[in-house]
């Protein structure tokens, strides 16, 4: 009995000694907020920078569209790592941000820091972060947790051709005009717009034509102080102004001519000058870029410093960057698709971008083909997560750069593999108003949920804007998508809807807006009803509203 009891009692002491020694060693490597001397360590002090309240909320109430992070390490000189994470636990999911700590013990976190944290995307509503240090002798500091809900509510437009800009509230669906020229705006057609995913500036773009042919091709910045939605103002302000082409810059499209009755030469694809359009961000960074549609010039620029990248290396492809409407990046930023805006363009061409400077390269070209014919002619694509993308075709039929033995397979949505290279048709044109599949030309797609949106657009046949549509599919099962419904014009949408063009999904993933330049329309749908809940239309002020594009979003 006696030797049973002492076996005992050492095995209990060879377990504390192993738990004391297996704490020290976690200690250094695993931050906790029981610290037994956790007052002797450095501490953390952290707040919300900027609490921000476009949203009508308060500076006080944790709700904002920045989540910048400001703090302090006390005792800086003894940490010899400062760390964050979206997660609470596991010192896997911590990442190390001590290239952010100065001196004295200051740090910031800005957006594209948190997203790095995060490892891609911030998600609309409550987060929190969690920082912790380590100093010199492995022991790490009393966890300090900043808690916040990420709230973005702006959605921008222009009225090309009134030279205003249009601000939509997504909460409450207030909307407020600002005269651009009293700000200083270039002269030139109003074109595409952007918002940084803080709202904190607004970038507008302007064509090198129509207006006056010695107006440039522009971008300028325009800080948002602030909007009041109930009295219908805001307070902007024009920060920098960036000519991106001269003015009289050529458009340069390959020569087309019709030979099929199905694909006349749509007159709007014939622009003489240079156009700026395809406004995206690159995730994780302060990047932004805009294309040439009209060319082959990408433009890299820093949001926030406003900042064009002077270098044009890694930024003009040649043909590989033709007609593109953007570089549209994946929330982890680790490909970007960019899809050719003319005829015949039957291949989407992927790309990288180095974080570090902006810069791109072309990795390889996925075309758009299958045996019922080949699908050309795209607008924008969506990324269903990091690996697939969806993107729809517009072209109705051949044309003179079809290559001799191929067919146009007309409009349709593909699924696109992109590390793998591959394409799949995966819904087909209709010929009917009421058929399950793509009727008119695909503008453009959007997924809430399990359902994919859309926009169908009437620009490519010989009777411009006829009739505008917008299609849902249950996507549950991606490999077989079921067709729900079509909003169509004069019953779910407004008598006269021409083209649903742009397609944006909010931030909230709830509501899905569809524009129409041509009927003067701006549609807001719920995802969860399937129904319109609101129309703009001129009677609100709308005057060939064109470019949207909501904070929070990538493109």
């Amino acid at each position: 009995m006696k030797f049973r009891y002492l076996a005992i009692c050492a095995l209990v002491l060879a377990v504390v000694i192993f738990s004391s020694f297996s704490f020290a060693f976690l200690s250094t490597e695993v931050a906790t907020a029981n610290h037994p001397n956790c007052s002797k360590l450095p501490k953390i002090s952290a707040q919300l920078a900027n609490d921000t309240v476009l949203d009508d909320g308060t500076r006080t109430d944790s709700r904002t569209s920045d989540p910048t992070i400001e703090g302090k390490v006390s005792k800086s000189g003894t940490v010899t790592k400062l760390l964050a994470s979206f997660k609470e636990t596991g010192i896997e999911n911590f990442v190390d941000v001590t290239s952010t700590l100065k001196r004295n013990g200051d740090f910031e976190l800005d957006f594209a820091t948190l997203e790095q944290v995060n490892g891609g995307a911030l998600k609309e509503g409550e987060n929190t972060v969690y920082l912790t240090s380590i100093d010199k002798q492995g022991n790490s500091t009393c966890d300090v947790e900043v808690p916040f809900t990420l709230n973005r509510v702006l959605i921008a437009f222009v009225n090309m051709l009134e030279r205003k800009l249009g601000l939509i509230n997504t909460e409450t669906d207030q909307l407020v005009f600002v005269s651009l020229d009293p700000l200083g705006i270039p002269a030139g057609r109003l074109q595409h717009v952007m918002v940084t995913p803080d709202e904190s500036t607004i970038y507008v773009t302007t064509d090198a034509s129509v207006v006056r042919p010695s107006d440039a091709a522009t971008v300028t910045a325009i800080k948002v102080n602030s909007i009041n939605w109930h009295a219908g103002t805001a307070d902007l302000k024009v920060v920098a102004v960036t000519t991106l082409a001269p003015a009289g810059s050529p458009a340069k499209f390959p020569s087309v001519s019709q030979v099929d009755a199905k694909q006349p030469i749509a007159s709007w694809t014939q622009p003489s000058n240079t156009q700026i359009h395809g406004p995206t961000f690159l995730p994780k960074t302060h990047y932004g870029y805009f294309t040439d549609w009209t060319g082959n010039e990408i433009w890299a620029f820093n949001w926030k410093t406003n900042k064009f990248i002077e270098s044009t290396e890694g930024l003009n492809f040649g043909e590989k960057s033709q007609q593109s409407h953007g570089m549209n990046f994946n929330a982890a930023g680790t490909y970007a698709v960019d899809v050719g805006y003319y005829y015949d363009q039957n291949t989407v061409d992927v790309f990288t971008a180095n974080p570090s400077t902006g810069l791109l390269n072309y990795e390889s070209s996925i075309e758009l083909t299958s045996p019922a014919g080949d699908g050309a002619f795209s607008h924008y694509a969506f990324w269903l997560d990091n690996r697939y993308a969806l993107l729809g075709t517009m072209q109705l039929g051949r044309t003179s750069l079809t290559p001799p033995g191929k067919t146009i397979l007309g409009p349709s949505v593909w699924l696109l593999d992109v590390p793998n290279k591959q394409a799949r048709l995966l819904i087909g044109p209709t010929n009917n108003e009421d058929g399950a599949g793509i009727f008119r030309s695909a503008s453009d797609v959007g997924v809430v949920g399990n359902k994919l949106y859309v926009a169908e657009e009437d620009s490519l046949d010989d009777k411009f804007g006829e009739a505008g549509y917008i299609s849902v599919f249950d996507i549950s099962n991606i490999n077989q998508p079921y067709f729900l419904k079509r909003f169509k014009p004069g019953i779910e949408l407004p008598k006269g809807f021409a083209l649903g063009h742009v397609l944006t999904v909010a931030p909230d993933k709830r509501y899905v807006y569809v524009s129409d330049y041509v009927s003067n329309h701006l549609i807001k749908i719920d995802s969860l009803t399937d129904t319109v809940v609101k129309i703009y239309s001129s009677k609100d002020g709308l005057d060939m509203p064109h470019g949207e594009f909501a904070a929070g979003l990538y493109r």
